[in-house]
């Protein structure tokens, strides 16, 4: 890229003897240590206390949900993506056939079938083994967090940082193969070492393209949504069940009528329409068809 060098913010842990004297539910320089409410088999106490001070505020080191585990709920990208996306913030934990475990923290909750970048500067991805690393947003560019499937042209399955064939970390939609690439022309560390623009990270890998063996992902703070968002779920099941039992709501302007029924607007027939001039038209001859026979 040429002029300035831009460094990577990456940290490593050196040593876990100073956690010793500080108390179970304490992290090193304040804040609170996460309770697991399920059991982990790749995070130890020692990974949970080094993510967790990376993590915005205490808000998120409260109690970690699991939402998914690879053995348990079915190695499929299928499975992974019904119980981890529109959650709230994740932690997604991999372990490939190498024997490397890395993952990353998504303060936006996952969407499915958003095939472009889009998350905040909270995120960063990590490497757990065979090293403790955390690899957090360098400011060069914004593609914190991608999750598609369907498409014909764009990659589909999860990914974070970098751009497609340069992702900091990825798995394809196979759910079998993923990738950690990056630039030696991203950044200018001066050692050679490729690494992804968006968090400076180099391979989390034990090899560039590996193997999945096994998945995990976290809720660490749930969703909260708005009045709106609420509607908009609401809006969206309902149409989905139309499409399956053809009731009353099968018309899209009864689906919006039965949401702003929700919100206290009544209206004298079902099929009165949301416009007042087609109302009047309606209420004037409310038989038109009849004057025609």
């Amino acid at each position: 890229m040429g002029g300035k060098e831009s460094k990577p913010h990456h940290h490593t842990a050196t040593t876990t003897t100073s956690t010793a004297t500080v108390s179970s539910n304490t992290l090193v320089g304040g804040g609170r240590m996460p309770t697991l409410k399920s059991e982990s088999l790749l995070l130890s106490d020692e990974h949970i206390r080094y993510l967790a001070r990376y993590l915005p505020n205490d808000e998120y080191r409260q109690d970690w949900s699991l939402l998914f585990n690879s053995k348990l709920n079915g190695h499929s990208y299928n499975r992974f993506c019904h119980h981890t996306t529109e959650k709230g913030s994740t932690l997604i934990i991999v372990k490939e056939e190498g024997g490397n475990i890395f993952g990353g923290f998504a303060d936006e909750a996952w969407k499915l079938k958003y095939p472009k970048f889009y998350g905040n500067d909270h995120n960063f991805v990590f490497q757990i083994a065979p090293e403790l690393k955390v690899f957090q947003c360098t400011g060069l560019d914004k593609n914190y967090q991608y999750l598609n499937e369907g498409s014909k042209t764009l990659f589909n399955g999860i990914g974070m940082g970098g751009i497609e064939e340069l992702f900091g970390w990825c798995i394809d939609e196979s759910f079998e193969h993923g990738y950690s690439r990056g630039s030696t022309e991203i950044l200018e560390n001066g050692d050679g070492k490729e690494r992804s623009s968006t968090y400076g990270n180099t391979n989390l890998g034990s090899t560039q393209e590996f193997k999945i063996e096994y998945v995990e992902s976290w809720l660490v703070k749930s969703l909260v949504l708005t009045e709106e968002q609420l509607l908009e779920i609401e809006y969206n099941n309902r149409k989905k069940a139309n499409k399956q039992t053809g009731s009353v709501l099968k018309s899209e302007g009864n689906a919006d009528k039965a949401i702003k029924g929700m919100m206290g607007h009544e209206f004298s027939v079902f099929d009165e329409d949301l416009h007042p001039e087609a109302n009047k038209r309606k209420l004037a001859d409310p038989n038109p068809a009849e004057h025609h026979r």
